[in-house]
């Protein structure tokens, strides 16, 4: 009798055991704060993994803040066709973007991957940069558990000096597991990974990208800064372990056919760079390249508008560095450049459009031109959008009894002049999606117009 009350005693315990752990796991740490969340990167990050494998995305970027505001996907899909994600986060070092573009690489076929390797994404932070460790906790506890992520984590993080950090690294459950007496920070679970960008600091934001328009350099400091002699860094940048993670990162990429791309960020100062462990990877492989965006900077037409700090470049300076980008891969891989179908309204010509209307991320329209004519410095341009169900137009728009949701550029304000050409980039706060969409129309307007501009539907050229 002793043994059978001991047997169901302990059946009993197991069973009570497996209840609570299925009640912490499903019920309690969905609920538990993570140690802090950049949105961006974790949007891109659940867009990538949702969306079709490996028909979707060709480029992928991994890094830093260099990369996500400076080279823009919109760009990219114009002229080459192919669609571009960043997955980078703030202050992402190269051992941790390497994590995170092993395990992407695994799930998806990539045909090419940008790496950032400018000097500050080289250094690896200093056991006791708590700071520092806490942005590489942030990228890594994205990606899921795995063996292989936990030898690289355990090899990489300062373990006693940053335990909390390090647990949330290796698993965003266990991190939470280890918050769970945080009961007064206790938020309902994400539904919507979203990114939305409501700052007018920001044109848009888009695959994980920012369009940035921040508050600009002061033209004193422009002047200083880029002008002056070139910094040298003395810190050892390439170390051992880092030519060895690229190096079979590498080999891993050259299996699958994808190309690599490793890129220096331009800055507002000039640097010199010491790149003999990048011209030995050259050597080495038939699959990789570097682009150096701070050599040849005379191809540039920058200034004060083109930057907002000594390293990250506003719109005017990504549109340029873009299209070097573009160019530099077409002329590699032989890939044509494309170009969209001009919208001409007699007295002017749009060369170039670009419009989203994602339901999950900013919906905007982008328009370049070269110059606008006398003869229109009145008129308004219009975007309107027609849904196929008249419920989702806006409030406004309903009260109006009007048809479609409106939205109005003005020509002498809403220019941004990035060095070569002009753009038109206007957020859309709308319900219509690209899927309830019924036609997209622009046209130029001013009362008792008697120019007769025609009007484009931009969605039947798509």
């Amino acid at each position: 009798m002793k043994g059978n009350s001991l047997l169901n005693f302990c059946i009993k315990l197991i069973i009570f055991g497996l209840l609570g752990v299925v009640i912490i796991r499903f019920f309690i740490i969905p609920f538990v704060p993570d140690i802090d969340t950049d949105q961006k990167y974790v949007y891109a990050i659940n867009k990538i993994d949702t969306e079709k494998k490996d028909t979707t995305y060709s480029i992928a970027f991994f890094g830093n803040s260099y990369s996500f505001t400076a080279y823009d996907p919109t760009i990219i899909k114009n002229k080459l066709g192919l669609n571009a994600i960043h997955l980078n986060s703030g202050a992402q070092r190269l051992e941790t973007s390497l994590i995170v573009a092993n395990d992407i690489l695994g799930k998806h076929s990539l045909k090419y991957v940008f790496l950032e390797v400018s000097g500050a994404t080289l250094l690896t932070p200093p056991k006791n940069d708590t700071k520092m460790w806490y942005f590489q906790t942030m990228a890594l506890q994205e990606i899921p558990f795995s063996y292989e992520k936990f030898n690289e984590v355990n090899n990489y993080f300062p373990i006693e000096e940053n335990t909390k950090y390090y647990l949330s690294a290796l698993s965003k459950n266990i991190g939470r597991f280890i918050r769970i007496n945080h009961i007064e920070s206790y938020k309902s679970p994400a539904n919507d990974t979203s990114f939305l960008s409501n700052s007018k600091k920001m044109y848009f934001s888009y695959n994980g990208f920012l369009a940035n328009n921040q508050n600009p350099v002061t033209e004193e400091m422009f002047k200083k800064e880029f002008y002056r002699k070139a910094y040298a860094g003395k810190e050892v940048l390439w170390t051992d372990r880092k030519i060895s993670l690229l190096r079979a990162f590498i080999k891993k990429a050259q299996k699958q056919g994808t190309q690599v791309i490793l890129i220096l960020s331009l800055k507002l100062y000039p640097t010199i760079y010491n790149d003999s462990a990048i011209q030995g990877f050259l050597k080495e492989f038939d699959n990789v390249h570097f682009l150096n965006f701070n050599a040849q900077r005379n191809q540039y037409s920058l200034n004060a508008e083109s930057f907002y700090n000594s390293s990250h470049l506003n719109y005017r300076g990504s549109y340029q560095v873009t299209n070097r980008l573009v160019d530099s891969l077409s002329k590699w891989y032989k890939l044509p450049i494309k170009n969209n179908k001009e919208l001409d309204f007699k007295v002017f010509k749009f060369s170039d459009y670009f419009y989203s209307l994602d339901g999950s991320q900013d919906k905007f329209v982008k328009f370049e031109f070269d110059s606008i004519p006398e003869i229109l410095k009145d008129h308004k341009l219009i975007v309107s959008l027609y849904p196929k169900d008249p419920n989702l137009l806006s409030a406004k728009t309903k009260k109006s009894n009007y048809d479609s949701d409106n939205f109005s550029i003005d020509l002498s304000k809403d220019v941004i002049d990035v060095g070569t050409s002009k753009v038109f980039i206007k957020k859309m706060d709308t319900k219509i999606t690209e899927q309830s969409l019924k036609k997209l129309i622009v046209y130029f307007y001013k009362p008792n117009d008697t120019l007769k501009l025609p009007t484009y539907n931009l969605n039947s050229f798509n």
